[in-house]
């Protein structure tokens, strides 16, 4: 019986409490926070990470971030704090498309050559029924074939505890190479 925390109250916890950043529970956007909660539930994604004080409040908020592929704001209308978590569930169609029309300046351009392209993922964690160390690796045969062999990555995520959300971080990485 590991019991993860849910990561989005873990980083409330650490705006508003006063051994975090102390903001007040007013600053926070209750709606985007739930959403993100009720969403990290419904995926099975908690986490176990211990702030030992070694880093920034900010750097532990940014490391849970990474872990569950998050981004924090500060929303222009209400100037509240938002959570959201970056998923498939928008409207491709509802995209804005820039054109040579918008772009009117390009300073720095760099393009992976495909052969280049991470096309195996290892995610290393720390499995809380073994008590140790593991891994779990995914890969895109079709871009293994097409480079003609493996190019891999490893990402730790210390803070998830089993294989079966390891996985799933390790496939949407996989699919941001």
């Amino acid at each position: 019986g590991q019991i993860d925390m849910n990561p989005a109250h873990i980083i409330r916890e650490c705006y508003t409490e006063p051994w975090g950043m102390n903001y007040q529970e007013s600053d926070i956007d209750d709606d985007s926070f739930t959403a993100s909660a009720v969403q990290l539930t419904a995926e099975g994604m908690g986490i176990s990470l211990v702030w030992d004080r070694q880093i920034t409040c900010e750097e532990f908020i940014n490391e849970i971030k990474r872990h569950i592929n998050a981004v924090i704001y500060v929303d222009k209308t209400s100037g509240k704090i938002k959570l959201k978590l970056i998923r498939d569930d928008y409207d491709p169609a509802g995209l804005i498309t820039l054109g040579p029309d918008e772009i009117t300046n390009l300073s720095s351009y760099d393009r992976v050559d495909v052969t280049e392209a991470i096309n195996h993922v290892t995610v290393k964690y720390w499995d809380a029924q073994t008590e140790a160390d593991a891994t779990v690796s995914v890969d895109n045969p079709a871009m293994v074939e097409s480079q003609g062999g493996v190019n891999p990555t490893t990402i730790q995520y210390p803070g998830f505890t089993n294989a079966r959300i390891a996985a799933i971080a390790a496939n949407r990485d996989l699919k941001i190479f």
